[in-house]
């Protein structure tokens, strides 16, 4: 007596719960992982851009112009590496530079 038991469609079904598991699982945890790098190095450009620009633009007043510029670089720099820019977060991220560089502190006078 032949007892043979045919396990291509077991095999097929463990494949594709193991594809369904990458998709579910893996892929969306590697692009968030990409995301937060590519975020890691925004909050670089936007540093050191609010850094040149203060130190270009000395007069006072200059602050939305500077703005402007920050976020024409970053947005230059995310074009070119294929980064995706969320204009809002990039300006929080220059706020937030800005404070890092103790520059919300720069009118007042300490004695």
């Amino acid at each position: 007596m032949n007892t043979s038991i045919d396990l291509t469609q077991i095999v097929i079904c463990i494949i594709g719960l193991i594809a369904a598991l990458i998709t579910r699982y893996a892929i969306p945890y590697f692009k968030s992982r990409t995301t937060d790098q590519q975020w890691a190095i925004i909050e670089r450009w936007v540093y050191v851009a609010v850094s040149a620009m203060e130190t270009i633009y000395t007069e006072s007043g200059m602050g939305e112009t500077k703005k402007a510029e920050v976020i024409a670089f970053v947005q230059k720099m995310c074009d070119q590496y294929g980064f995706k820019m969320d204009t809002d977060a990039v300006e929080l991220a220059i706020q937030e530079a800005w404070d890092a560089l103790g520059l919300n502190n720069k009118s007042k006078i300490t004695v």
